[in-house]
């Protein structure tokens, strides 16, 4: 049920109605208030103002004992340069991010409409005038009176406040419904003057308590600004969420990602000088759209197309892949072997069906002119197609996401001959940096490591509502037949990518284009509890969902595949029972399951063996009392896998595994008896 007709018979018995400001009339997007100190000392580059702001506010009321409250001016007062010079910014980011609250405004205009005599009540160091524009510009307009602390010197903590009101108004407390957030000043005090309260919950608690993706991220995260604003406009965002499902994910988990990369990227071209921005096909589909409201200098920005079959045509560029491997290799030179023997006549009739890579890359050796001049036409063919973009500035910066090859910026040198072309990315692969080193190129990750328990939800992030290219002709773009995989992603995609534009003009409704600092590590972090926490809802909006992730965009996995992993376990079900029957009447065997322990039982009574499941172990015990194995998995550095360590009778170390991932999805385990390496095994994740 909505607040306001909870409320609204409370309002109708009472003659005045009052209101607490700050966590009920008026938000801020930080987990704790004091944030906003962290964050101008952020944007200001002062060290140590967080700190130093709170302690002066301590040491102001230990000076002011006489007063109830203190006053901003108190505060400052007992502050030193260069902290004291900031007062004014410090009221201008105030005034900036305080966010109307939506149920609390309904509440407030019900209440003016039937012409209920209206005060605000608060304990705030912030002076009267302050906080009289700030109300009004927020929206709260047309109330009777302000009581505020700082100016009276009395506080509803103490109840003096309350004391006040009602001699000021002349009347009892049973004339007012006071409603505010705090449980002793708005709730327990009211009553002391016998005052109505209504306890408005935090936004915020409400969102940990509802929310436990929230409480498993933020616990690790109670020091970083960037998680206590994403966290800040998620609890505000809840007060109105879409109705559509999709939008309302985009908006919470794609939103701030993509912005926080688009924020990066912006400083990144005023940084380096930089005035024309390629988004690449289709991963850019959405962050153009979301650059274009954070940019903070005059950007002209492009979508374009780049098949990844353009860099391999037009440069023959298959040898970098057979340098990785050969699975990668045989794909690469397929591919240009097939695109070439429909451009050419003698290739039609002789290019071969190659079973290795040397074979392939024999026969290219050996029409080396001929191959040399068809990909010299389809460097002019991808010329002709950047003709209308009518790219002027000589630096261009070429945007994408995650690359291994670089092959979109590789196209775009094809394309743009005569443009320095600069690659920004979020992540490039730690095993290819010697290749990507010759080009010049940034990335918002830190680190060049796969670091994502799936990477594929970014790829689902970070897409559009078309299927992927698969070559141009004459300036024009040739999709790839669709698939229902592929349909089912076009239709849920409009609505998630606009969540994530929703959350970009959401921010900038509060904070304007101010630095958010919402880094990699933030980012990275927040989306893995989304990967390692599901929902039921989630599961049942997903499930229809199949990410492509190889090269040829032929293989689909789950997506996230850590959510689906799980429920292929055999225990699905919290309670089974499984017999095995001799002449189909003797019990012979009893498999039990129940709550995560499976029993094996001779004869229907004696207990052979127990498997107890736990977090992240295993324990088998014989005739359930002694331990036979205990199996522990341990998460490791490449974060999506776990290490498994088998001991006998529970602490003897006796076999290990240890899994290895690379580019490719690619799985190489490695199988231990003690410390002695046994073998290896290598497979294909599909």
């Amino acid at each position: 049920m909505k607040l306001l007709e909870q409320i609204k018979p409370q309002i109708d018995k009472h003659a005045i109605i009052s209101f607490d400001i700050f966590d009920t009339l008026l938000l801020r997007p930080y987990v704790q208030p004091t944030d906003l100190f962290l964050h101008l000392e952020y944007l200001e580059k002062v060290e140590g103002f967080k700190k130093d702001r709170i302690d002066a506010e301590k040491i102001a009321r230990q000076l002011h004992k006489e007063k109830e409250d203190v006053s901003i001016d108190d505060i400052y007062n007992e502050l030193e340069e260069p902290f004291f010079s900031l007062k004014s910014k410090e009221l201008e980011l105030e005034r900036k991010t305080l966010f109307s609250n939506p149920e609390i405004k309904e509440v407030f205009d019900y209440a003016k409409k039937y012409r209920k005599k209206i005060i605000i009540v608060s304990d705030m160091y912030l002076s009267q005038q302050f906080l009289e524009n700030v109300l009004k510009e927020k929206g709260f307009s047309g109330y009777n009176k302000l009581y505020l602390s700082s100016q009276l010197n009395k506080t509803k903590w103490n109840g003096t406040l309350y004391e006040h009101i009602l001699k000021d108004l002349k009347v009892s407390g049973s004339k007012i419904l006071h409603i505010g957030d705090n449980e002793k000043s708005d709730v327990l005090m009211a009553k002391k003057y016998r005052i109505t309260p209504h306890h408005y919950s935090k936004v915020f608690d409400r969102l940990f308590q509802e929310n436990n993706r929230v409480q498993e991220f933020y616990k690790n995260h109670r020091d970083d600004l960037g998680a206590s604003i994403l966290l800040g406009v998620m609890a505000i965002y809840n007060l109105c969420p879409s109705n559509k499902y999709w939008e309302n994910f985009g908006f919470k988990y794609g939103g701030p990602v993509v912005y926080g990369y688009m924020q990066w990227l912006s400083e990144q071209l005023i940084k380096d000088d930089i005035h024309e921005a390629m988004f690449v096909a289709r991963d850019g589909y959405t962050l153009q759209k979301v650059f274009d409201i954070v940019k903070q200098s005059k950007v002209s920005t492009h979508y374009y197309y780049a098949p990844r079959i353009i860099n391999l045509v037009s440069n023959l560029n298959y040898k970098t892949y057979m340098d990785i491997n050969e699975e990668g290799g045989m794909v690469a030179l397929r591919a240009v072997l097939a695109y070439f023997k429909n451009k050419d006549s003698f290739l039609a009739q002789n290019t071969p069906d190659i079973k290795t890579c040397a074979e392939g890359d024999a026969f290219i050796k050996e029409y080396k002119d001929l191959y040399e001049k068809l990909a010299k036409n389809e460097q002019k063919n991808y010329q002709n197609y950047f003709k209308p973009f009518n790219i002027r500035d000589k630096r261009v910066a070429l945007i994408d996401t995650c690359s291994s090859m670089l092959s979109a910026q590789k196209s775009l040198m094809i394309g743009l001959p005569d443009k320095d072309i600069k690659g920004y990315y979020w992540m490039t692969w730690e095993g290819t940096q010697k290749d990507i080193s010759k080009y010049k190129t940034a990335t918002f990750q830190q680190s060049h490591r796969q670091e994502f328990l799936d990477w594929n939800i970014m790829e689902l992030y970070m897409t559009a509502p078309t299927p992927p290219a698969d070559k141009i002709e004459n300036g024009k773009v040739i999709f790839k037949k669709i698939n229902p995989n592929e349909m089912r992603r076009i239709e849920i995609y409009p609505n998630l990518s606009k969540g994530m534009v929703n959350y970009a003009n959401f921010v900038n409704t509060i904070f304007g284009k101010l630095n958010l600092f919402l880094n990699d590590r933030i980012l990275i972090d927040w989306t893995n509890v989304l990967c390692k926490i599901p929902t039921p809802k989630d599961r049942m909006e997903f499930k229809s969902i199949q990410h492509a992730w190889d090269i040829e965009h032929t293989n689909y996995i789950p997506l996230p595949a850590p959510w689906f992993k799980k429920s292929l376990q055999p225990l699905t079900k919290s309670y089974t029972k499984k017999w095995i029957r001799l002449f189909n009447c003797i019990p012979l065997f009893k498999k039990e399951i129940k709550n995560k322990k499976i029993k094996f039982y001779l004869f229907n009574l004696i207990p052979i063996l127990t498997n107890k499941h736990q977090t992240n172990t295993r324990t088998i015990k014989f005739l359930g009392i002694l331990p036979l194995l205990k199996i522990k998995y341990v998460k490791n550095n490449n974060s999506e896998y776990d290490d498994t360590y088998v001991y006998l009778f529970g602490f003897i170390p006796f076999l290990k595994t240890k899994k290895e991932f690379n580019l490719f999805n690619k799985e190489k385990t490695k199988v231990y008896l003690g410390n002695i390496r046994l073998f290896t095994i290598k497979r294909s994740i599909l």
